[in-house]
């Protein structure tokens, strides 16, 4: 297996154990998004490219970069270098880990934790510069990850599988694709309720680059919330656990699609699938026309097990489930190339 990405910071210390972790720093002059020059600097640079950067569930780090640059392209200057330290003004909790010291045109925050969900005001200063940005860090609430492991449960058990749950396997180019990744006991389905370690995603197949986190470290079960793809395209992305023997491996198939192709009118808040659970059948409710569309269901592994196509002028359609097995699966609302919206159904 080919690694696309370069890992440039290799161990952590995390601040609650004392047991030694990798994380995954990607070159971000690397990523389509960014641009590395020499010269250019004014400010301090962000692996978000905004103010606001959306980090995982209290307990959980992720690894994010910032630097000397051009705050306007959020494009690094090479030819700078700074020591980077982070002071919290203001959140609902504390900030643990590594807050500072590392010198370089940019630098990796890879054991940052935070101790309570919430917005917190981070002020991240350059040393060499005397540059500062507040920074609003979005710490997500922990998710209930259970109720979709194949036993829909977890337990005190013994995993050796990663398990993965993505939100959709369509999606555009530079598009966020949230993943729900845990350990699961493949003869019990149960999640492992007391995983602890880094889980990585590398990108197996595909035509363009993976980039943004992709690695995460803490315990029971991660959401990794900035996974993005350069091309268009079809792709193969594989999850694995920083020992690579204790746990099997899992891949997941996405497919990523022309950003221009995306149907931003209709948004999940304006779809409506109930009941859900759902029973003998479910009904799709839209505040918008559903001609033309398709519904497509997959299941937890990204088959598809059902697609019809709407060609009627109704913005309410009834389908009936008795080819749904019980499980969870994901009800996708789909036109010519183009994601309207995914809902999850629990039956």
């Amino acid at each position: 297996m080919s690694r696309l990405y370069k890992i440039l910071a290799f161990v952590l210390l995390v601040s609650s154990g004392g047991n030694l972790m990798a994380q995954a720093n990607p070159d971000p002059c690397d990523f389509p998004s960014v641009t590395c020059q020499n010269g250019g600097g004014n400010g301090i640079v962000l692996s978000s490219g905004s103010d606001t950067i959306l980090y995982p569930a209290p307990g959980t780090s992720a690894p994010f970069w910032v630097g000397l640059g051009d705050v306007a392209t959020n494009d690094i200057d090479t030819s700078a270098e700074s020591s980077f330290f982070m002071t919290k003004q203001s959140g609902p909790g504390e900030i643990l880990g590594s807050l500072g010291g590392s010198t370089g045109s940019y630098v990796y925050y890879n054991d940052v934790i935070f101790t309570k969900s919430g917005d917190y005001v981070v002020q991240i200063s350059a040393s060499a510069t005397g540059w500062t940005r507040d920074v609003v860090f979005r710490v997500l609430e922990e998710i209930d990850f259970c109720s979709e492991a194949p036993a829909g449960e977890c337990g005190s058990v013994s995993g050796n599988q990663i398990f993965v749950v993505a939100e959709t396997n369509i999606i555009p180019v530079d598009a966020v694709l949230p993943i729900k990744v845990g350990a699961i006991d493949s003869l019990t389905g149960l999640l492992d309720s007391t995983f602890s370690g880094t889980i990585f995603a590398e990108l197996s197949s595909g035509p363009g680059i993976m980039y943004g986190s992709l690695s995460m470290t803490g315990m029971k079960w991660f959401v990794f919330n900035d996974i993005r793809f350069s091309e268009e395209g079809d792709y193969v992305v594989n999850f694995y656990e920083e020992g690579g023997t204790k746990y099997g491996d899992t891949s997941i198939e996405v497919e990523v699609i022309a950003a221009e192709n995306v149907y931003e009118s209709i948004s999940s808040e304006e779809i409506n699938i109930y009941p859900n659970p759902i029973g003998k059948e479910f009904t799709i409710s839209s505040s918008q026309n559903l001609m033309g569309t398709n519904v497509e269901i997959v299941d937890l592994s990204g088959k598809r097990v059902y697609l019809q196509a709407i060609n009627e002028n109704v913005s309410k359609v009834s389908i009936s489930s008795s080819i749904l097995k019980s499980g969870v699966y994901f009800v996708k609302i789909l036109g010519n190339e183009k994601v309207f919206s995914t809902v999850k159904v629990v039956k």
